[in-house]
């Protein structure tokens, strides 16, 4: 059983040094809650970012607990939240997650600035089914939040017609959901505040993706090249 209860923030890598250098900024779009002190003589850039990662029984593990490791490397507080009614959600292969909150415990209030769909089989369902899902959903698309979708979970996406007109891509197979969107073979694709991928294979890209939009590209990177992962 993995726990995501208690959060953590590295933000050891946004910090001016005395002599002027300026740190890497954050996407200005996505950024809240900047908190600058100084401290012998360095100035430390606390940026709070926070994001929804919904957990549906039957969630592709790969998918969802990658792309939490990752945003939470890069210094985003991530929330884990059942959309069921216990904490305790079980992936597509069986592994037991404890998640953070229950959705219906959850508001869209100023702090949250993504929510995140991980896909998996029947995981995708249940949140395609879900009111609680359509809901939040509805909510961050009508704020302009970052809403990212991988594997099959893009169809909940294209189903509510939000990808109309942007490019996207998806588990093969999954396309005929995704109405009006222009579709590609693409590892992430990112248009306007949606960004999807294709498959468990592809969920570190889609996680960097999101970590580059939420930070920025040099944040992304550094977590990239202290995984030593593959471009």
């Amino acid at each position: 059983m993995i726990s995501f209860f208690h959060h953590f923030s590295d933000l050891s890598d946004i910090r001016d040094s005395a002599d002027g250098h300026s740190p890497p900024q954050p996407n200005p779009k996505f950024s809240l809650g900047v908190k600058v002190a100084l401290i012998s003589g360095y100035i430390n850039h606390e940026v709070i970012i926070m994001v929804y990662v919904l957990l549906a029984e039957g969630f592709e593990e790969i998918e969802a607990i990658s792309t939490i490791d990752i945003l939470k490397r890069g210094g985003v507080e991530v929330t884990a939240v059942s959309i069921g009614t216990h904490l305790l959600v079980t992936g597509a292969h069986h592994i037991k997650v404890m998640a953070d909150a229950l959705i219906g415990e959850i508001a869209m209030d100023e702090t949250v600035e993504a929510v995140i769909l991980p896909g998996g089989m029947p995981g995708t369902t249940h949140l395609d089914e879900s009111r609680d899902v359509d809901r939040l959903l509805h909510e961050a698309v009508k704020k302009e939040l970052l809403v990212a979708a991988v594997c099959a979970a893009p169809l909940v996406l294209g189903k509510r017609g939000f990808l109309k007109g942007k490019r996207a891509t998806c588990f093969p197979g999954f396309e005929d959901y995704l109405k009006g969107a222009i579709l590609s073979e693409n590892r992430v694709e990112h248009d306007g505040n949606f960004i999807t991928s294709r498959s468990a294979g592809t969920a570190a890209y889609f996680a960097f993706e999101i970590l580059k939009v939420l930070k920025n590209e040099a944040i992304a990177d550094k977590v990239k090249m202290s995984m030593i992962y593959p471009d």
